[in-house]
């Protein structure tokens, strides 16, 4: 009589030894780790804009825009190059200390424009009271609403009251944060017949296409747009027959104007008032009876002119501030580029020493 014999199944014996080795290894390994520090990236700033870390640990930018940003460190030492919205940079700080940094696209070195700070503390175990972030995923902010002109709303102005910080004006759409897109208008000459005032801060007016995306004052509007909210962003679009400005931002803190043509307006064309820490880039301005670009009244401005045409006349500002207008710039045929102004009746010496660029001034 045949003995019993115990079969084994050498399939199962595989599927056993696949199944043991991954609890094995577990036993000796370390719980996973933090995903660090976050820092919201959307368009015009950092959230938030001074982040607090200890040395070794890592922070995350998140593009949570609707446009690309960089994160370039102000002394070059680290830089993410342009990354589009939902993609992320992450850097590792491993030495205590301050590392400024900005976007190329929206901002500069300096803290201008779309900037932000990474303050690198002492050694573990040091109280960290000003700590300005938490590694939460829950403080980035989920991507603006857009809102279309005219498929959502008939006229830009509509549009913008209903944004809210955050959104996309998609001339199309505004809430704070949002972003309007426009469209070309319905209308005959295909044209928008209307003065937009922007009162709700951090959204985005977008044109769909420079060329086609018009706003016409027919000789009897004032402005183009007037921004009297902080951090507004217009881009790509025309504004050209107004009794004023084409653009016009006043009383602000935070703005910029991108791949913007004003022609043919009252005063000027692309226009900022008491405002600091902004940018004009890409955009053309011509045949205004004064300046084509025009930033004033403001001590220290803050701001940055780059890559921006202006054939006949000059860009001026009232107050002695920090121009930067980098080799990109054309100033085509100008009578001149940057001239700071100056009532004629102050003969002051301390004022008259105000009438050219001082020696700090950048242009």
């Amino acid at each position: 009589m045949d003995k019993w014999r115990p079969r084994f199944s050498w399939f199962g014996i595989i599927t056993l030894i696949f199944l043991l080795v991954p609890l094995l290894a577990a036993c000796g390994s370390s719980p996973p780790t933090s995903v660090g520090h976050l820092v919201s990236t959307t368009d015009n700033e950092f959230t938030p804009g001074e982040l607090h870390i200890q040395p070794g640990q890592t922070v995350t930018w998140v593009n949570n825009g609707q446009t690309g940003h960089t994160v370039t460190a102000d002394d070059g030492s680290f830089d993410s190059h342009t990354f589009q919205p939902g993609a992320q940079y992450t850097h590792t700080f491993t030495t205590p200390g301050r590392y400024p940094y900005y976007c190329v696209l929206h901002g500069a070195a300096g803290g201008y424009g779309m900037a932000g700070v990474i303050i690198v503390d002492g050694p573990p175990g040091i109280s960290n009271s000003t700590t300005s972030s938490t590694s939460s995923k829950s403080q980035l902010r989920a991507p603006a609403a857009t809102l279309r002109v005219p498929e959502d709303y008939p006229t830009i102005q509509a549009a913008v009251n209903a944004a809210k910080a955050g959104d996309l004006v998609a001339v199309n759409a505004a809430r704070a944060g949002d972003l309007v897109s426009i469209g070309p208008s319905p209308g005959a000459d295909g044209a928008y017949h209307e003065s937009v005032i922007v009162k709700t801060p951090d959204i985005t007016i977008r044109g769909r296409d420079r060329n086609t995306v018009i706003l016409d004052g027919q000789y009897k509007l004032d402005d183009g747009f007037e921004v009297l909210a902080n951090n507004v962003v217009i881009e790509n679009m025309t504004a050209r027959h107004y009794t004023g400005n084409g653009f016009y931002w006043t009383d602000v803190t935070g703005y910029r104007g991108s791949y913007l043509t004003a022609y043919s307006n009252g005063d000027y064309g692309i226009y900022a008032y008491q405002s600091v820490n902004g940018q004009f880039d890409h955009s053309f301005a011509a045949g205004q009876p004064d300046s084509g670009f025009y930033i004033g009244a403001c001590h220290p401005c803050h701001a940055l002119i780059t890559k921006a045409s202006y054939p006949t006349r000059s860009t001026r500002n009232r107050a002695r501030h920090r121009i930067v207008s980098p080799s990109s710039t054309t100033w085509l045929k100008t009578i001149t580029t940057i001239m700071p102004r100056l009532k004629r009746s102050n003969t002051h010496p301390s004022a008259m020493a105000s009438c050219w660029p001082a020696a700090s001034t950048t242009l």
